[in-house]
């Protein structure tokens, strides 16, 4: 019986079903957002291939045609622009007037525009670093905060130094919704807790044109709650009123333990919880378009098993899903099931979900899916996510990851846990 004829006890007339399945498809994408989030389901999976590979942060254009990425290339990441229509990618980052300015190669990352795409902020590692895994995507040690304009013109934003022995960095900047202000992550060295990631706190800034360059002003430091270790910046709400981010924020709490907030700016409220686990990672969070949904990468549910000293071992062990929630953190859900053998996204290997974002229709999501490959490591890829909502028709089948070859593959967890399965059609 068809989702259809459990929802309507009378059968539907041909015409009457030719009119509703015309009005699903004509109706407004962002209406999603106002369904609960057990309503949501996957409706296909679309994995974009060798353009997609090696990506480990992502955002769309205002249009939906394009993302804006860093993307492996060999020996750094660089970004670039991936045209979904055209399926080519045009580089960003090998410009001669960048690599001069920062007298060398490196990795460049976490790339983001600003709401009229005329110019964009992104991390770099400074040329003469000789730091190499810590300074990419997601660590963001011996990193400056950089600006393309629309002039076509590249500037350093800031000068977190070399050192060595206690190195400073920057991750994950995004502009508000003005274009006025950048957020971002700062590592001010290392960790008391001997942390991998460093110890952290949130940055907002004023970017303001002035004796012909752009500089950051009136910087503002956050860091709430007891843990004063690790933070991490998700950007604004659609509008402007409040931040998303990630953080352990209790006293002496394992950075890989850590939950998802949202605070209001100016900061003149305690961050809101959205997330509020003990033992569970919960990272990298996006809003939707109308920033009525949230959604993240977490372990919940899966065993989170030793990480080892700092959480160092957290790419060769850690298992995670997409998650969703409404804004205030309420009806969360497992969305995804790429660990799990009885979900149609099941991926036969250990995977873990990165940085994600939202379409600008509301129906899809883009995300970083990390897969195990030889020897524990993790390989990345976009894959796009469609959403549907269960209530009106039953999706087709959504398109397998491709699977790992069998000496290469890991054990995957055999079923999901009963009360994160999929939500049920309603019966007769």
């Amino acid at each position: 019986m068809t989702t259809l004829h459990r929802l309507f006890r009378r059968p539907l007339a041909v015409a009457g079903f030719a009119m509703l399945s015309a009005f699903c498809a004509s109706a407004p994408a962002q209406e999603f957002e106002e369904l609960g989030s057990t309503r949501l389901i996957i409706r296909s999976l679309r994995d974009l291939g060798p353009l997609g590979q090696d990506v480990l942060s992502l955002c769309w254009s205002a249009d939906g045609r394009k993302l804006l990425v860093d993307k492996h290339n060999g020996t750094h990441s660089s970004i670039q622009v991936l045209d979904l229509e055209q399926n080519r990618a045009q580089e960003i980052s090998s410009s001669p007037d960048f690599r001069g300015q920062n007298l060398g190669p490196g990795h460049c990352s976490n790339p983001s525009w600003n709401p009229s795409e005329e110019m964009l902020v992104f991390c770099a590692q400074a040329g003469r670093s000789k730091e190499t895994v810590r300074a990419r995507s997601g660590y963001g040690l011996h990193n400056n905060l950089w600006l393309l304009d629309e002039r076509g013109k590249f500037t350093q934003l800031n000068n977190t130094g070399l050192s060595q022995s206690n190195p400073r960095g920057v991750l994950f900047p995004s502009f508000s919704r003005d274009g006025r202000r950048i957020f971002w992550t700062q590592v001010l060295g290392n960790s008391r807790l001997n942390s991998v990631m460093g110890m952290r706190e949130m940055c907002l800034g004023e970017l303001v044109f002035q004796h012909g360059r752009w500089q950051l002003e009136k910087i503002e430091r956050h860091a709430p709650g007891q843990g004063k270790d690790f933070y991490e910046t998700y950007g604004f709400s659609p509008d402007g009123k409040s931040v998303l981010f990630a953080a352990a924020m209790d006293n002496r709490q394992p950075w890989f333990t850590m939950n998802i907030y949202t605070m209001n700016i100016p900061a003149n409220n305690p961050p809101q919880a959205i997330t509020n686990t003990r033992s569970a990672w919960n990272r990298f969070a996006a809003f939707s378009p109308k920033g009525k949904k949230i959604t993240w990468s977490s372990s919940d549910g899966m065993l989170l098993t030793n990480l080892g000293v700092g959480g160092r071992l957290w790419e060769k062990y850690l298992r995670t899903e997409l998650w969703l929630a409404n804004q205030d953190g309420s009806d969360k859900r497992r969305l995804t099931g790429f660990n799990f053998r009885n979900t149609k996204e099941f991926a036969g290997r250990r995977a873990v979900v990165g940085m994600n974002a939202w379409h600008p229709n509301g129906r899809e999501i883009a995300l970083v899916l990390m897969l195990e490959k030889r020897n524990y490591e993790l390989e990345s890829r976009v894959v796009i996510l469609e959403l549907a909502d269960s209530f009106i028709a039953p999706p087709p089948p959504t398109a397998p990851i491709p699977p790992a070859p069998a000496e290469q593959a890991a054990p995957a967890e055999q079923a999901a846990p009963a009360q994160q399965a999929a939500p049920a059609v309603p019966a007769e």
